[in-house]
Protein backbone atom coordinates (compact mmCIF):
# COMPACT_ATOMS: atom_id res chain seq x y z
CA UNK A 1 0.00 0.00 0.00
CA UNK A 2 2.80 2.42 0.89
CA UNK A 3 4.53 1.75 -2.44
CA UNK A 4 1.35 2.47 -4.38
CA UNK A 5 0.90 5.73 -2.51
CA UNK A 6 4.45 6.86 -3.17
CA UNK A 7 4.84 5.60 -6.75
CA UNK A 8 1.35 5.77 -8.22
CA UNK A 9 -0.30 8.56 -6.26
CA UNK A 10 2.90 10.62 -5.99
CA UNK A 11 2.48 11.17 -2.26
CA UNK A 12 5.38 12.19 -0.04
CA UNK A 13 6.58 9.98 2.79
CA UNK A 14 4.83 12.30 5.23
CA UNK A 15 1.53 12.16 3.34
CA UNK A 16 1.65 8.38 3.07
CA UNK A 17 2.57 8.10 6.75
CA UNK A 18 -0.37 10.27 7.77
CA UNK A 19 -2.78 8.28 5.61
CA UNK A 20 -1.51 4.96 6.97
CA UNK A 21 -1.27 6.17 10.54
CA UNK A 22 2.44 5.37 10.87
CA UNK A 23 5.67 7.36 11.05
CA UNK A 24 7.70 8.55 8.06
CA UNK A 25 10.34 6.03 9.12
CA UNK A 26 7.68 3.31 9.06
CA UNK A 27 6.77 4.20 5.48
CA UNK A 28 10.45 4.32 4.53
CA UNK A 29 10.97 0.86 6.04
CA UNK A 30 7.95 -0.49 4.12
CA UNK A 31 9.33 0.93 0.86
CA UNK A 32 12.77 -0.52 1.57
CA UNK A 33 11.35 -3.98 2.29
CA UNK A 34 9.17 -3.84 -0.82
CA UNK A 35 12.21 -2.92 -2.94
CA UNK A 36 14.17 -5.82 -1.45
CA UNK A 37 11.31 -8.20 -2.26
CA UNK A 38 11.09 -6.91 -5.84
CA UNK A 39 14.84 -7.27 -6.30
CA UNK A 40 14.57 -10.83 -4.99
CA UNK A 41 11.80 -11.59 -7.47
CA UNK A 42 13.90 -10.13 -10.28
CA UNK A 43 16.85 -12.29 -9.23
CA UNK A 44 14.62 -15.36 -9.25
CA UNK A 45 12.70 -14.72 -12.44
CA UNK A 46 14.96 -12.43 -14.47
CA UNK A 47 12.01 -10.57 -16.00
CA UNK A 48 13.86 -7.33 -16.67
CA UNK A 49 16.80 -9.11 -18.31
CA UNK A 50 14.40 -11.21 -20.37
CA UNK A 51 12.50 -8.10 -21.50
CA UNK A 52 15.75 -6.41 -22.49
CA UNK A 53 16.71 -9.47 -24.58
CA UNK A 54 13.30 -9.48 -26.24
CA UNK A 55 13.61 -5.76 -27.04
CA UNK A 56 17.06 -6.35 -28.56
CA UNK A 57 15.77 -9.24 -30.69
CA UNK A 58 12.84 -7.14 -31.86
CA UNK A 59 15.20 -4.31 -32.82
CA UNK A 60 17.41 -6.74 -34.77
CA UNK A 61 14.36 -8.20 -36.47
CA UNK A 62 13.23 -4.74 -37.60
CA UNK A 63 16.73 -3.78 -38.76
CA UNK A 64 16.90 -6.90 -40.95
CA UNK A 65 13.29 -6.99 -42.10
CA UNK A 66 14.09 -6.39 -45.77
CA UNK A 67 16.48 -9.37 -45.85
CA UNK A 68 14.12 -11.83 -44.17
CA UNK A 69 11.37 -13.89 -45.78
CA UNK A 70 7.98 -12.35 -44.92
CA UNK A 71 6.62 -15.51 -43.29
CA UNK A 72 9.71 -15.77 -41.06
CA UNK A 73 9.40 -12.11 -40.08
CA UNK A 74 5.68 -12.43 -39.30
CA UNK A 75 6.09 -15.62 -37.28
CA UNK A 76 9.06 -14.33 -35.29
CA UNK A 77 7.29 -11.03 -34.60
CA UNK A 78 4.28 -12.92 -33.20
CA UNK A 79 6.58 -14.98 -30.98
CA UNK A 80 8.24 -11.85 -29.60
CA UNK A 81 4.88 -10.21 -28.92
CA UNK A 82 3.51 -13.24 -27.05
Amino acid sequence: MACAMILLQDLSLSEAAETLGVSRQGVHDLITRAREHMEGYESSFGLIARRQQTDKMEQMLEENRERLPEDFYTTFKKILEA
